[in-house]
């Protein structure tokens, strides 16, 4: 198989659905992505992908499951028997050592040499040793009771195949808010909330405006459940400030990030955890 030749294409893609490389890097799966090999496609809440293969199959993968791609899932790309097989010379050369009454061992490349098997737990490459039908003539050949023989995998077995899905594993993520300094009484002010690594599933936090000098006819404290969408990293939120009777001018009040949930985050962190607003005072009378 050539080198990041696509094994298939993202046909359609409902809800979310994300593709992991080998180096545990997600990235949001859309329509006419292309999948490679070593790849994993993962679904969660209730995602759904359909996948069109190299050579027209359509797979579709299920809400909630992990499905590997591999050289296998298209007759494209899966590997021929010819590159899995033993070829001639290796049994010429058995026959030769069981004649000379050699170590047939020395005669059979070990399993890990030669060909590629497949990855871990996916592959269908096999090595195949064919039966020899020659005699032997027990009268003129000894073997030891305590030899090893070489491991081989043959195809036609069933097993089971277990994934298993790291979650942005030991990487830390650096959550922040930012906002306007300054901000006319009775205007609004818009803040941002936003992560230096996109969550692999929606992250909420939780932001709480409060006074610091302002009086409570210019700002009712809130809190406001702010929500990062899977694979995005940033979302904003609006603060009203209300237009009083008063001079307010130099009156401040701050948004803190309180607390978040979600995301699939195993570290994340608080970067700037606050933003303090100057309120100025309405040109003209209140």
């Amino acid at each position: 198989m050539a080198i990041n030749q696509p094994v298939a294409t993202v046909v359609a893609v409902i809800g979310e659905a994300y593709a992991r490389n080998a180096n545990g890097e997600l990235r949001v799966l859309k329509a006419g992505d292309a999948l490679y090999e070593g790849e994993v496609v993962i679904t969660r809440n209730g995602g759904r992908v359909e996948l069109a293969t190299s050579d027209g199959q359509l797979l579709e993968v299920q809400p909630n499951e992990t499905i590997a791609i591999t050289a296998e899932l298209s007759d494209t790309t899966r590997p021929t028997p010819q590159e899995s097989t033993v070829g001639d010379a290796t049994i010429d050369r058995v026959i030769q050592a069981i004649n000379d009454g050699g170590d047939i061992d020395d005669a059979i490349d070990a399993p890990a040499a030669g060909l590629n098997g497949g990855a871990g737990g996916e592959g269908n490459s096999f090595v195949r040793l064919l039966r020899i039908t020659e005699g032997v003539d027990p009268l003129e050949f000894e073997f030891g009771t305590a030899r090893t023989a070489p491991e081989f995998v043959f195809d036609g077995g069933t097993g089971e195949e277990t994934a298993s899905v790291v979650e942005t594993a030991g990487v830390t993520a650096v959550i922040s808010i930012s906002g306007e300094s300054s901000v006319i009484e009775g205007e609004s002010i818009t803040y941002t909330v936003s992560v230096d690594k996109a969550p692999a599933s929606a992250l909420t936090v939780n932001v709480v405006t409060g006074h610091v000098t302002t009086d409570n006819g210019d700002l009712v404290p809130v809190t406001t459940a702010v929500t990062i969408a899977a694979g995005a990293t940033s979302a904003t939120f609006t603060v009203n400030t209300l237009d009083d009777a008063y001079a307010d001018s130099g009156e401040t009040f701050t948004a803190s990030i309180a607390s978040t949930t979600g995301g699939g985050y195993e570290n994340l962190v608080v970067g700037t955890s606050s933003v303090t607003t100057t309120i100025l005072d309405q040109t003209g009378s209140d």
